[in-house]
């Protein structure tokens, strides 16, 4: 079994492989961002699956991942949790700009508000709400993302 914690060792690890001005750090800071990412992205999608007791998890399966990134962040909002819903969709904002920005430089300051993001992440992970609040939410979430896939067909 792959452990996503490796994720967050790689993207600690990586930048202090490179020395400023290095034109190769660029790399290293786009991909530490990335396992960012990744690391807690992971993280959420396991515990929640974890805790839910509704019978949906095997649709989850079908959902494409931007999908179940939206589904964890509406989730995080509707247990009124929106700093972390927040917090996610920075995250990969910054993730989306590492994979695919190839004209913007990217540097410290990004990798340390990744970092910060992730810091903020997994402290808010230890208080998911459980029970019959997160089943609640995720019902609506699912529900939400459903109707978009819907409309999405129909186009």
């Amino acid at each position: 079994m792959f452990h996503f914690d490796y994720f967050k060792k790689i993207a600690d690890d990586l930048p202090g492989f490179y020395k400023d001005g290095d034109p190769v750090a660029d790399v290293g800071i786009r991909t530490s961002i990335s396992r960012y990412y990744y690391y807690i992205f992971h993280k959420y999608k396991e515990t929640i699956y974890n805790l839910l007791t509704v019978p949906t998890k095997d649709e989850l399966l079908k959902m494409k991942s931007h999908r179940i990134h939206e589904l964890i962040s509406n989730i995080m909002t509707y247990c009124n949790k929106a700093t972390v819903a927040g917090e996610l969709i920075k995250l990969r904002q910054l993730r989306n700009l590492c994979d695919y920005n190839k004209t913007k430089i990217v540097g410290a300051i990004q990798y340390l508000s990744a970092q910060s993001s992730v810091l903020t992440l997994e402290q808010a992970l230890s208080s998911i709400i459980t029970g019959a609040e997160l089943n609640g939410a995720f019902k609506r979430a699912l529900t939400e993302i459903k109707q978009k896939q819907r409309q999405a067909a129909n186009k």
